[in-house]
């Protein structure tokens, strides 16, 4: 089994806004611009076979109350496909009208409001569009009367992209874990996972059964580690461990014999930790006191420990179950 490494720049922009008291508001430095609302500006669906058709609806809205009363119309912009693959890297091309309907397309922001009314997009035949391509549907603000629009933020990006079939997997237990050659013998090669500033680790694993222990998914002892329990915590508890302080809580509990996606994420200027599970946010630490480069190319941690997958410091800490797709980034993913 081989881990893949995987090298890009993930480009994120956007724009807040905090509303402030009415004497600074009449005084401030910028307009009341209409934006879209949404937490992100990409919403990413599977492309598999039972997933044939669904609705989203979309709205926009402005950091202050609207003096008037603003029509707006949404539209389908097929040009800002290459928008979205240029800022993501991506090679993403226009989902083809046959698969999707804007309805109407207007939405109204009442004077004294903060929110549009909502716009729905339905989707339909997904399951016929091709799961080894990526596809894209840009969703912008086109008009929108007597008021200006924020163009970092006028537009929603709907992706489509297959879901990988799980036909090799590692199938772990007592004594059978992988370790990364070029990382256990500190090749040059290896530098790629060195002095990482921000990085994702991410894995599918099906666990068949938790005992009473330690069981390892992978890193490294005393660094930055994903494993499953630990003392004080259950069986099937996921825990993320880091020098910064551990994350693990109730939403943290894994079923068995069913795949999951696990990720966790650091970022050193952020001063950030995250955990995920199925895309899911489980736990975070912000605010971190101190932070430094991270490395899993050569030994750190807990006694210059180093990398693993499925195996942690001793003997007795291995998976019991499935695992397949680890993935080390050297950005943090959303």
């Amino acid at each position: 089994m081989k881990l893949r490494i995987y090298l890009m720049a993930l480009l994120l922009s956007g724009a807040a806004f905090t509303g402030c008291g009415d004497d600074v508001t009449r005084n401030a430095p910028f307009d009341n611009k209409v934006y879209i609302d949404a937490a992100s500006k990409t919403e990413t669906m599977p492309l598999k076979n039972s997933f044939r058709e669904t609705t989203r609806t979309i709205r926009a809205a402005v950091p202050k109350p609207a003096g008037q009363d603003v029509n707006l119309e949404f539209r389908v912009d097929p040009s800002l496909a290459a928008t979205y693959n240029s800022a993501y890297y991506d090679n993403a091309e226009p989902l083809g009208e046959e698969f999707y309907e804007l309805l109407d397309g207007k939405a109204l922001l009442n004077q004294g409001t903060v929110q549009s009314s909502e716009v729905t997009v339905s989707f339909r035949n997904l399951n016929l569009l091709d799961r080894d391509k990526v596809y894209v549907l840009p969703v912008t603000i086109a008009a929108a009367d007597g008021i200006s629009v924020l163009q970092s933020a006028s537009t929603h990006y709907y992706v489509f992209k297959g879901v990988p079939s799980i036909s090799v997997v590692a199938d772990m237990e007592k004594k059978n874990y992988v370790s990364i050659p070029t990382f256990l013998d500190e090749k040059p090669s290896a530098a790629v996972c060195n002095d990482l500033e921000q990085f994702t680790l991410e894995a599918l694993i099906r666990v068949r059964k938790f005992d009473p222990g330690i069981q390892t998914v992978m890193g490294i002892e005393g660094n930055f580690l994903l494993r499953i329990s630990d003392n004080g915590l259950k069986p099937n508890q996921l825990q993320y461990v880091t020098p910064y302080g551990n994350i693990s809580n109730d939403a943290c509990l894994l079923p068995t014999d069913k795949w999951i996606h696990i990720a966790a994420t650091y970022d050193m200027n952020a001063k950030e930790v995250k955990l995920y599970i199925d895309g899911a946010l489980v736990g975070e630490q912000g605010n971190l006191n101190y932070t430094e480069p991270a490395n899993f190319g050569k030994p750190a941690g807990f006694q210059k420990q180093k990398f693993y997958i499925g195996f942690s410091y001793e003997p007795g800490r291995e998976l019991d179950g499935e695992m397949s797709e680890f993935r080390i980034w050297n950005v943090v993913r959303t």
